[in-house]
């Protein structure tokens, strides 16, 4: 059960970042957009540690480590916690990144109107470096 959450909640964050990657490939050129994306670019060029997401499901259910160097270039990796399984133990200190399933389904739910607006996205999984718990 733990491992089909884990396994889900990839997927969602895999898709929310690919809808991140498309709108700064749209916007790469628009002001101000292209402004904000120099500068997150920026930051996550200088950031070359993890960022460690948790996605809460109203609780923390699910963590990943994401090695952001590049926008473009993002790796997602379960980050064992606790079980032992990839999925959350309920124990951890929420650091990082903290997002709840529901706002990863309702960006994916309306792709248009995040791509139309991508201020409205959560850019955080950028530049939030990982820490332990």
């Amino acid at each position: 059960m733990m491992e089909d959450t884990t396994r889900a909640h990839q997927q969602l964050l895999k898709d929310y970042i690919t809808l991140c990657q498309k709108a700064l490939a749209h916007h790469s050129d628009t002001y101000p957009y292209k402004q904000i994306f120099d500068a997150i670019e920026e930051v996550a060029s200088q950031n070359t540690q993890p960022v460690t997401v948790t996605i809460t499901d109203p609780i923390p259910a699910s963590r990943f480590t994401l090695n952001t160097v590049k926008p473009d270039a993002v790796e997602i990796a379960p980050k064992i916690c606790g079980g032992g399984d990839g999925g959350c133990c309920g124990g951890c200190t929420a650091n990082g990144w903290i997002v709840e399933s529901s706002f990863l389904q309702h960006v994916l739910a309306n792709p248009d109107d995040y791509m139309a607006h991508p201020a409205r996205l959560d850019w955080n999984w950028l530049n939030v470096p990982e820490e332990d718990h």
